[in-house]
């Protein structure tokens, strides 16, 4: 589990959580992780912007809804409350937003990132295949 809020680390394996705010994933079974922690903030972070509360199965999008708030809170608010856990931001990358990088330029410092490491893992395997063949 990586490098998870403590939270999520004591109650990993609680199946609990409050309709509305717990992650989709989560709601279906799964295990509590970061991913579902940034949903749950998504989940809050809706509740104080727009004064409505959350319910389970509906999508947090402010500004489709016809609330009023700042832009940037509206983007952070929909990405976060994703229902692909993977494709949600981490809370680095809510900091990042909330700072003014767009969404767009994090996503491709992560694609680069992940050719950096796919390309480091491609030469590490030649090495160790050419290491083992010479044997």
């Amino acid at each position: 589990m990586g490098n998870g809020s403590l939270l999520t680390i004591l109650f990993s394996e609680n199946r609990g959580g409050t309709p509305g705010y717990m992650a989709p994933e989560v709601a279906a079974g799964g295990s509590i992780s970061t991913e579902s922690d940034v949903y749950s903030y998504g989940a809050a972070l809706y509740q104080l912007a727009t004064g409505a509360v959350p319910r389970p199965g509906q999508p947090l999008a402010p500004s489709a809804e016809g609330f009023r708030i700042a832009t940037d809170i509206c983007e952070v608010i929909t990405l976060c409350s994703g229902r692909d856990a993977n494709a949600r931001p981490t809370m680095q990358d809510v900091v990042r937003l909330l700072g003014g990088t767009s969404w767009a330029e994090i996503q491709t410092e992560r694609n680069r990132r992940s050719g950096v490491l796919a390309a480091a893992g491609v030469v590490l395997s030649l090495i160790f295949l050419g290491a083992t063949l010479r044997r």
